[in-house]
């Protein structure tokens, strides 16, 4: 639980949501410049448009009155280039450029190669954990000729960016090793600075928190450790009751699987007529059904009938004729019947929380020794003889009897009953 307090990279995604919090506090002259970036010099050769420093859009003129010597960001337009919003985990919100590098010919039309490009993160989402970073690139070939076409006005590209609005974001076109030293680095020492400052307060706000947890925890442990031995005595007896319970059910459940041998021949006896006389009763198992079947055979003189009669029978289930009926006499037919033999009721298992006499009652402690021990009191004294009255009178009290004892089996008792209709059962 303590290695949880401390993750891996956890202490610096909490200085970046300190830090993106503290800038959205600060004015916008101590900012830096990612808010007066769009105030920077910009032209556009698609539009054929030059916008001075400070100028809005409106105020724009020609690219042939550009002043020569400047630097300027130069405004490719989204027609020229691709757009592509990215969720990913917030882990890597300061690297997105070099995670989404490794994915640009899945994300875009080309090959890596053949573009420029640059990522930033458009929004956070700390409780998540996830960040949307947004993927602008354009063609290389589009992006060097305009270039060229702007440096043959005896103007200097420093930033390459879709749109007037990518200036505020940081995002630039242009590979490392072509980008200017602008004053956008200068602010990397402010904000080395607020991270030393952050950092230094985060530290003395969560050490004594930290420690505080960290005695919790070691307070907690010994408490663990009795719950789980709890546990796996529980477990234990747990197992022991389902096995004794599985013993106790099976036996049931092969006791009353299939209805007794004496049932069904008590059943056949009541239904088939007097001129009818059974010769086999077979019951054996159909490997193909998996089920217990009876075949029943002999002579009677209602062939019409006896297929009906047996059907009526509640531990015969589906009985046909397997082979046709033969004549013997005038009054006489053989026939042979199948069908499948009714599985009787099961009774209803033992629960768990009725086994109480499962579970081992462990005895009540041998008394310590010396400790002071119980005697039962003692009965009545017997009439004593005094000298000169005589002898006692020696016959005994005739003594109550006692009361019959009760049935070993009563109705409701543990021991399962017959399925209705067996012998000895009345319906």
């Amino acid at each position: 639980m303590s290695d949880s307090l401390l993750r891996p990279g956890q202490g610096r995604l909490f200085l970046d949501w300190w830090v993106e919090h503290l800038a959205r506090a600060l004015p916008a002259a101590l900012a830096g410049d990612r808010r007066g970036a769009a105030r920077a010099a910009r032209v556009s050769v698609t539009q054929d448009r030059y916008w001075a420093a400070g100028a809005k859009d409106a105020e724009g003129r020609p690219l042939s009155a550009a002043p020569a010597g400047g630097a300027v960001a130069l405004l490719l337009d989204d027609a020229n280039g691709f757009r592509r919003r990215v969720t990913l985990p917030i882990a890597v919100h300061r690297s997105v450029r070099q995670v989404l590098s490794h994915d640009l010919d899945r994300l875009t039309p080309l090959r890596a190669n053949d573009l420029y490009f640059d990522a930033h993160v458009v929004a956070r989402d700390w409780g998540a954990g996830t960040c949307v970073a947004e993927l602008v690139a354009a063609p290389r070939a589009r992006v060097k000729q305009q270039i060229e076409a702007v440096e043959t006005r005896g103007l200097t590209v420093e930033r390459v960016v879709l749109r007037a609005d990518d200036l505020t974001t940081g995002v630039n076109l242009l590979p490392a090793q072509a980008r200017a030293d602008t004053d956008w680095r200068r602010g990397r020492i402010l904000t080395g600075a607020l991270l030393i400052a952050c950092l230094v307060l985060a530290l003395a706000l969560a050490a004594f928190p930290i420690w505080q947890a960290r005695e919790r925890v070691i307070a907690l442990q010994a408490a663990e450790a009795q719950a789980r031995i709890d546990a796996e005595q529980t477990s234990v007896l747990q197992r022991q009751v389902e096995k004794q319970l599985g013993e106790y059910n099976f036996l049931l459940e092969r006791k009353h699987s299939t209805p007794l041998v004496a049932q069904l021949l008590d059943d056949l006896t009541k239904r088939l007529p007097d001129d009818t006389w059974v010769q086999t009763l077979e019951i054996k198992s159909n490997p193909q059904t998996k089920a217990r079947e009876v075949i029943v055979q002999g002579e009677t003189g209602s062939g019409a009938r006896i297929v009906q009669i047996v059907q009526e029978s509640p531990l015969i289930k589906e009985p046909v004729l397997k082979a046709a009926m033969t004549r013997l006499a005038p009054n006489a037919e053989r026939f042979h019947i199948g069908g499948e033999l009714v599985l009787a009721e099961l009774p209803e298992k033992l629960k768990p929380t009725e086994a109480t006499s499962a579970v081992t009652v462990p005895l009540a402690p041998a008394p310590a020794a010396g400790a002071p021990t119980t005697t039962a009191p003692a009965g009545p004294k017997a009439p004593e003889t005094k000298a000169g009255e005589g002898k006692a009178d020696t016959k005994a009290e005739p003594r109550p009897s006692p009361a019959p004892a009760a049935s070993a089996t009563s109705a409701g008792a543990a021991q399962p009953a017959l399925p209705p209709g067996a012998p000895g059962v009345k319906p």
